[in-house]
This record gives C-alpha cells, sequence and structure tokens, in this order.
C-alpha cells in the first residue's frame, strides 16, 4: 500500500511528515507487489499527488509517466521528421529549453495549468510572441495526448493575452528616394559590395520575399523578367514579374556561386545576420527611422493594394493566407476604401 509525505525542505519550519499545508514537495512511499517504493512525485500540490499515487498504485496509464525532457525531444524528433521549418523549430526549441529550467526532472503529466500560468507571469516581450508562445504550448501538450502521455492539455484552459494590433509601417515615396540616394553614398568595401545591396534592396522592394528567402535565392530562381521560387517560411510557391531594374542589378553581380547573395557554405542564418548590418548601415546613411527588411514587404503589399491588386491576389504574391494579409493592409485596399465610400454615400443619397 503506498502513502504521501511531504518531504519539507531546510528552509521549511516544518518536520513532520504528517504536516501538509507548506509547499514542499510531495513523495510517495510504501510496497506494492512486494517491493519497496519510495521517490518523488514532482509535484508540489496534494490532490494532483494523490492523483498521481493512485495511478502508480493500480497500475493506471498515466502514472508515473514521461519526463518533460524525453517529451520535448521527442516531440522535436516528430518535427524533423514532418520537414517544419528551420525557424519554427528553433522557437520551439528556446521555449523547451525555458520550460526544463522552470520544471527541472518533471514528469510531463505532474505539470498543472496553475504552473504554467506561473510560467507565463516570466515571459517578456510583446503580446504577438507571448501569443505565439502559448501556440507552442498548446501543440506540445496536444502532442502528449495523442500519445498518452498527458490527459489533458493544461495549456488550453490559459486565455491568450490581447493581440497587438500594431499598424504595419511601409516605407514612403520620400524614404524609398532617400534609400536609393543612400546607396551611392555606401562604401564600396569590399569591390562590388555596393552593387550587391543595390540589387538586395530592389528584390526586397519589388518581390516581397522575406530577407532570408533573397538571402538564398538562386540563380536559377530568375528567369524571363520573373522570379519563381518556393518560401522558406510559409512553403508556397511565389510567381511574379518584376521591373528590368531589378533583373539588371541582379545579374550584375553573377559570381560563381549558385546563389546570388550568399556563397552556399554554412548556415544561411549567419548571411542573414550580415545583410541585417549592412541594411542598419544604409538606413543609417539614408536617415530613415525604424528601418528594416520587412518593411520592403508592407512597401509593396500597399503599394500593390493602392494601384487597385485585390486582396486575394497580394495574399498569393505574399504566400499568405487572405486573412493575414486583410488582417494587416486592409486600410490600404483602394478598391475596398471605393466601396465602402459609394456604400456609404447611397446611404445617405450623397450621389
Amino acid at each position: 500500500m503506498l502513502h504521501l509525505c511531504r518531504r519539507h525542505v531546510k528552509s521549511c519550519p516544518h518536520r513532520s511528515l504528517r504536516y501538509r499545508r507548506c509547499t514542499c514537495p510531495v513523495w510517495v512511499f510504501g510496497t506494492k507487489d512486494g517491493k519497496r517504493v519510495r521517490h518523488s512525485l514532482d509535484t508540489q500540490n496534494w490532490e494532483r499527488a494523490q492523483e498521481l499515487m493512485r495511478a502508480e498504485e493500480f497500475g493506471d496509464s498515466a502514472g508515473p509517466g514521461i519526463r518533460l525532457e524525453e517529451a520535448t525531444e521527442r516531440f522535436l524528433k516528430d518535427c524533423e521528421s514532418r520537414s517544419i521549418g528551420l525557424s519554427q523549430t528553433a522557437k520551439y526549441k528556446l521555449t523547451f529549453e525555458e520550460m526544463k529550467k522552470q520544471f527541472p526532472t518533471r514528469r510531463l503529466n505532474s505539470i498543472t495549468a496553475d504552473e504554467l500560468a506561473r510560467y507565463r507571469e516570466t515571459w517578456k516581450g510583446r503580446n504577438t510572441t507571448k501569443r505565439s508562445k502559448l501556440g507552442q504550448l498548446r501543440s506540445f501538450f496536444r502532442f502528449g495526448i495523442d500519445r498518452s502521455w498527458v490527459t489533458s492539455n493544461p495549456a488550453k484552459i490559459l486565455r491568450p493575452p490581447k493581440e497587438d494590433r500594431k499598424q504595419v509601417q511601409p516605407f514612403s515615396d520620400a524614404e524609398m528616394e532617400k534609400i536609393m540616394w543612400g546607396l551611392d553614398l555606401y562604401r564600396d568595401v569590399p569591390k562590388g559590395r555596393r552593387d550587391e545591396l543595390r540589387a538586395f534592396v530592389l528584390l526586397l522592394r519589388y518581390s516581397g520575399l522575406r530577407i532570408r528567402d533573397v538571402v538564398t535565392f538562386r540563380k536559377s530562381n530568375l528567369a524571363a523578367g520573373r522570379i519563381l521560387l518556393q518560401t522558406a517560411k510559409a512553403k508556397t510557391m511565389v510567381s511574379l514579374p518584376v521591373p528590368a531594374e531589378v533583373t539588371d542589378a541582379v545579374k550584375k553581380i553573377e559570381g560563381t556561386s549558385e546563389y546570388y547573395f550568399w556563397s552556399g557554405v554554412g548556415n544561411p542564418k549567419s548571411s542573414v545576420w550580415d545583410w541585417q548590418r549592412s541594411l542598419a548601415r544604409l538606413f543609417r546613411l539614408a536617415g530613415v527611422q525604424n528601418g528594416h527588411a520587412h518593411r520592403f514587404r508592407h512597401t509593396l503589399a500597399v503599394n500593390l493594394l493602392a494601384k487597385g491588386v485585390s486582396m486575394e491576389n497580394v495574399a498569393k504574391i505574399l504566400g499568405n493566407t487572405l486573412r493575414v494579409v486583410e488582417k494587416h493592409y486592409s486600410a490600404f485596399s483602394q478598391s475596398r476604401q471605393e466601396a465602402l465610400t459609394a456604400e456609404i454615400e447611397k446611404a445617405w443619397k450623397l450621389s
């Protein structure tokens, strides 16, 4: 028969094993099948400890369970087998490292919703980041449910924080003019770097690609004035024509590598950082505040919408869903604004 007790830490003023009102770890002891049992249940919650003890005593599948560290490793292996993107996998790894520090040596089925809520209180950054991390936890525990490691998803109980609704910031025509002017002032060290940066900026501006996709842009992705490639993040195919100015600038920097902006050696993430630093220097030269690569993507989307291109087609160009494009760019859609204006004028008989 098994029993529970508090194993008091040195800082606890209590010493009696029968005392339950402190927050010291709960241990199980006794005998089962003629064998001595004595170990921690990795929880401070007495009710949860009773569930674990009963599960262990009667052979329930929710018994002691898998350790958090092993569960996270299994989850990452599953991500690898499903070819989940490197950037998303890296985010999971960061979250799991935090969890292992927060819940060292814990079993997955011993982590409660309240403990996850306390863990969430330590998160820093914007609400968008916090919502993303909560989504990662929900996916992880859902993975555990599918493998019978846990019986419920404690992360599902937690309500997500209020979503940040930050207005996108495309470059204005004046800012784009400053950026192109800044390219002429950029130091051409090593020789040819200025032409490379010009081609890099133009490709960002007229393709709507993310910076990593531009860094890994192959020579075979450009043909007959069009670009065709699969994006690294969304795994969507992007095909669109670009101005001759872009193709001329890109072809001017052809080297020996199969890529235009990367040697093809090592991790492309390092090259992304190098190009981010080059862009930061360019923005400083041009006097453009809060400049970053993703604003070129916003600029293309807003310019196309202002010229009457539909939301559906802009979503295809960006490799996003229509819902994402509506969320971020609906205020810039000329066709929708014109339709709204016509409806209001009709309602008030203004025309």
